[in-house]
This record gives structure tokens, sequence and C-alpha cells, in this order.
């Protein structure tokens, strides 16, 4: 089964949402899946690679402290931007990075609301292992 580009989605969150950047689906193991148009490719990956980081953490931490129950959301606040980070169906990450002064309920209602209907098609499917030939 071929994987949907769902640029056109990343960049609709983008726009819909005041004082966002930059929107991204990733894989839970940091492969980058889509971004937003205006997205540097390379800035991308990057980003893609930190938030597997930051979700492993974070359900690591959930293990300790809160009897493994499920992430619901990592939030990175700056000085100048916030990053906000969910799981987006099987195996995969959506992230958002907008101004420090956007308004994060919006931001994280924006995402849920996305996740809800669209996490059949926002899931990533477990790859094959290789075959090596003996």
């Amino acid at each position: 089964m071929s994987t949907p580009d769902l640029a056109w989605l990343m960049t609709q969150l983008r726009n819909d949402l005041p004082g966002c950047h930059n929107v991204l689906l990733t894989s839970s193991d940091g492969l980058l899946r889509a971004s937003d148009e205006h997205f540097e490719r390379g800035k991308a990956e990057t980003l893609a690679a930190l938030c597997s980081s930051l979700v492993s953490s974070s359900l690591a931490f959930g293990k300790l402290y809160d009897e493994g129950r499920s992430l619901r959301t990592v939030v990175i606040d700056l000085k100048r931007h916030q990053l906000a980070v969910v799981n987006a169906g099987a195996g995969s990450i959506l992230a958002v990075v907008a101004d420090a002064d956007a308004d994060p309920a919006m931001i994280g209602t924006a995402m849920m609301q996305m996740v809800e209907k669209l996490a059949e098609h926002l899931g990533t499917a477990a790859r094959a292992p290789e075959r090596t030939s003996s």
C-alpha cells in the first residue's frame, strides 16, 4: 500500500493556526513522512528525529510516574517559540512549531481534532525486517 501525500494537510493545519510556523508528521522512529510546504527539508528531518526522541523519553517518564499511561502531549516552551508534539495514529507523531505567544490550547485542540478524524491515514505501518540471503 502506498503512503498518501499528506503535505497538503500539514500546510492546511499550518495556515489554520495563528502564529504557526511549521507542521510535520513523522514515524515514531523519526523518519519524516510529511511537512508543510514552507518547511525546509533538512530542518524538518532534524525536527522529526528530535520529536521521536521526545516521545520516547516522555513514554519512559510515563512508565516511571504515570503507571505507563499513554502519552497525551509533549510541549516545549522557549522564549520565542513553542513546540507541541502528540501521537498521531499507530507509529506516528504530529508536531507543530509556533510563536511563543500563540494559543497552546488552540494548537492542541487543532492537533487532536486532526488526529481523531484522520488517525488511520496518519499512522505509519510497521516496516518488514530486511531479508538477508545466506
